[in-house]
């Protein structure tokens, strides 16, 4: 699955000018001034982390919550599960099957993380775009309202994938092994984040991404512990093993 991403600031100033956005706009100054850089962040922080939706750009945080959620505490309980939705399933299940047909956004990153199982050890891997500056994953929000609070809480979920022969070699272990973000190629952003979609084409857009276009290296086992500070820029050094 995919639970550790890179979003970096100056990556997503890259992207927005890339993506023909009013960069002027006020709005999207004040959005830039609050975004952190995340060398290295996990979605079980439930971070605030820059999206794409029809051609605006917002923050939400990662782990949807289904609007129909009842009380903060299911709200809090159910994030945790809902950190990604397979492709496979995501048109019945109730927390994702409003959303991927009406809600569709794209999460831009650096790149992500994933972990190769050797001799009983786990070997820490980045994967990056190897022609693009971003991966563009492929995601459904949500926006849910606490009725005690009239706290507002935008989310969003991760879609994957089955792997592509690349991270199949990569992704060898654990209950979710040998799946995948859903990336987005660049000329389908447009596509995907029309809420008109048919549920056929939807269904197109979700195929594991061109291993041709993916690279990887090793990266530090620090990377390996949650207790340490990880999201420093040493993180995303190569390191042979």
């Amino acid at each position: 699955m995919c639970f550790t991403v890179s979003q970096q600031k100056k990556g997503l100033e890259i992207f927005i000018k890339d993506a023909n956005l009013l960069y002027e706009d006020n709005q999207i100054k004040n959005l830039l001034d609050q975004v952190q850089n995340n060398f290295f962040v996990s979605g079980f922080q439930y971070p605030g982390l820059v999206i794409l939706k029809e051609n605006e750009v917002d923050m939400f945080n990662w782990g949807l919550i289904p609007f129909w959620t009842k009380t903060a505490e299911d709200a809090n309980n159910i994030r945790s599960m809902t950190l990604n939705a397979r492709s496979e399933t995501i048109f019945e299940k109730p927390s994702y099957s409003s959303a991927i047909k009406t809600q569709r956004c794209i999460l831009p990153v650096d790149g992500y993380f994933e972990w190769k199982e050797v001799n009983n050890e786990k070997i820490p891997h980045y994967i990056f775009p190897k022609e693009s500056s971003h991966f563009y994953f492929g995601c459904i929000y949500d926006r849910w309202i606490n009725h005690e609070t009239g706290e507002i809480k935008n989310t969003f979920s991760i879609i994957t994938v089955p792997s592509n022969p690349m991270m199949t070699e990569i992704h060898n272990s654990g209950q979710n092994k040998h799946r995948m973000p859903l990336i987005i190629s660049e000329k389908d952003i447009e596509q995907w984040n029309n809420h008109s979609l048919k549920k056929e084409n939807i269904e197109k857009l979700m195929e594991p991404f061109n291993e041709h276009f993916m690279d990887a290296y090793t990266i530090s086992k620090k990377a390996n512990y949650s207790r340490e500070n990880r999201n420093v820029p040493e993180i995303l050094q190569k390191v042979q093993y």
